[in-house]
């Protein structure tokens, strides 16, 4: 059956994708833009109902005929991006196809999101090993949604309206709980925490007509503004992830609701030519951008070059669009042996360069840095249970400072304890503050994390607000990654937010010495470490 108003849906799902690949983007500025998935979800729960019931209605529901049609749309692009990324990959750089090999299962089979999550991020997945394919965590949830959909929806049939609505309802409210109360890593790739922007999009369906009649009325207005204040929550990011995620949720819902009547759709104009041209390559768009955007950082990591996000930018369109072009040039030639060969020299290379990579080819300094880590952690751990009464000063950091870890006790011998450990993001600052028990007990605290990005006003908040009697130290980071002058940024305004900040600006007083660096560029030696200490020491002291 044709489908009707798919331009403004196209026009969403043109934002959505925009929205991401900008904040994917080597510089960007743009915090909102991962809420750019979430209305992905709200389109997709709203899409899955109305097609659901339509085939319903034309006796063509089932259980088969459902999940043949996502598996048509979704899986053909889907293994031809990961078979001609992860070659193209395979022969630039071969230490990361052996890494893909534990995850390229959960990649095709829709389970990347429990993946990563039981995984966790390692520090060599991190710098040496980092996966390409991280994005597919939403694609994996939404690919589970699109499993539990027929079951929950063979369950509404046999209820009334307002069981319906109750139903909706419970399944939000859980969801949204699950949100607020896993910790912030666990709650983004959690399934039934991001159940309830699919479950609003369903909702919006099932409301259409309700929502209609008052969109009726200076429909242009009311949708327009909608809209802005959907677009202002993703630029402007003002209130708490889920609260953010939840205000989107609802606005896109009711927009989404409000166009499926034509004449609503065509008061508001809405639609857009060349934004509903992005929407109807949102998919391919979506799979290529992250691969591109880390190839294009890594490569030009050393230059800090002013139009590096244009580029980028640029490079995604051409490549997703060359892509597309001959991915459908080869399914209409499916007939012909050359695509056959071609796809079968492809796949057998892609196979091999998966087999035979070694799981990780470190060089020496990675292998230096590997050992000392290790050494640093167990010391680090000894020492949290030692008892705290003269210590005055808590350190808590990533790996930058695991790695500094013997430097600072010899620089505060007596009065320092050094909590550090690999991987960790400022998201998780809070929870690890609340584990010191002791926390009363110390002054000052010097917090030295952002090396792994991620940095929300919710995390700074919740900090901030156990620390607002003690004195706190930031040290900001130095690190070739496409987030470092936008965590820098943020950390910088902190001392204007909190009078109890200080900065130590270790980005300014190392970047001009390469000396100090393992060649991740990021990661101190021996000069480096002792520095680091040094340095922190002057301003504290």
């Amino acid at each position: 059956m044709k489908k009707i108003y798919s331009k403004e849906i196209d026009c969403f799902r043109g934002i959505a994708v925009l929205a991401v690949i900008f904040y994917h983007l080597p510089n960007s500025k743009l915090p909102g833009g991962l809420q750019g998935v979430t209305i992905f979800f709200v389109v997709s729960g709203f899409l899955m109902a109305k097609n659901t019931i339509r085939d319903e209605k034309n006796r063509q529901f089932s259980f088969l005929h459902f999940y043949y049609k996502r598996i048509k749309r979704i899986y053909p692009f889907l293994l031809f991006s990961l078979v001609v990324s992860i070659f193209i990959l395979g022969i630039s750089n071969i230490r990361l196809i052996g890494n893909i090999r534990s995850e390229l299962p959960s990649l095709i089979f829709g389970y990347n999101n429990w993946w990563q999550l039981n995984q966790g991020v390692s520090y060599f997945d991190s710098y040496f090993n980092a996966s390409l394919f991280k994005h597919y965590w939403s694609l994996s949830v939404e690919l589970q949604f699109y499993l539990i959909w027929p079951f929950l929806f063979i369950v509404i049939k046999r209820m009334r309206r307002k069981q319906v609505f109750y139903l909706i309802y419970t399944l939000i409210f859980v969801s949204i709980l699950f949100s607020l109360f896993l910790p912030s890593a666990k709650a983004y790739y959690h399934t039934v925490a991001k159940l309830f922007p699919f479950l609003l999009g369903v909702w919006g369906y099932f409301n259409r007509i309700t929502i209609g009649r008052f969109f009726e009325q200076n429909s242009f207005s009311k949708i327009w503004l909608l809209l802005l204040a959907s677009l202002c929550l993703i630029l402007f990011p003002i209130f708490p992830y889920t609260l953010n995620e939840l205000l989107i949720s609802i606005c896109f819902a009711l927009l989404l609701a409000s166009v499926d009547d034509m004449n609503i759709a065509k008061k508001t104009k809405i639609a857009s030519t060349k934004l509903s041209f992005v929407g109807k390559i949102s998919y391919e768009l979506y799979l290529v951008h992250f691969p591109v955007l880390i190839a294009l950082t890594n490569l030009f990591k050393h230059y800090h070059l002013k139009y590096l996000d244009i580029a980028g930018l640029f490079t995604v369109f051409l490549c997703t669009l060359l892509m597309i072009t001959f991915f459908r040039k080869g399914v209409q030639k499916m007939r012909s042996p050359k695509i056959w060969t071609a796809m079968a020299l492809m796949i057998i290379g892609v196979s091999v360069l998966v087999l035979r990579a070694p799981a990780n080819r470190l060089t020496a300094d990675q292998n230096q840095l590997q050992s000392l880590l290790k050494e640093n952690s167990s010391k680090a751990s000894a020492g949290e249970n030692q008892l705290s009464q003269e210590k005055k000063i808590l350190f808590i950091g990533d790996s930058v400072m695991l790695g500094a870890y013997q430097e600072l006790k010899e620089t505060f011998p007596k009065e320092a304890l050094v909590d550090a450990k690999e991987s960790r993001q400022i998201t998780a600052l809070p929870e690890i503050l609340k584990e010191h028990k002791d926390l009363v007990s110390y002054q000052q605290i010097v917090i030295g994390l952002g090396t792994n990005g991620v940095i929300t006003d919710e995390a700074i908040e919740q900090t901030m607000s156990l620390l607002k009697d003690k004195k706190v130290y930031w040290v900001n980071i130095k690190a070739p990654t496409g987030w470092q002058d936008t965590i820098n940024a943020t950390l910088a305004k902190l001392p204007n937010q909190y009078s109890n900040i200080t900065m130590i600006d270790w980005y300014s007083e190392s970047k001009n010495h390469p000396e100090f660096f393992y060649d991740d560029e990021t990661h101190l030696n021996e000069s480096g470490r002792t520095a680091y200490a040094k340095y922190i020491a002057s301003v504290i002291q």
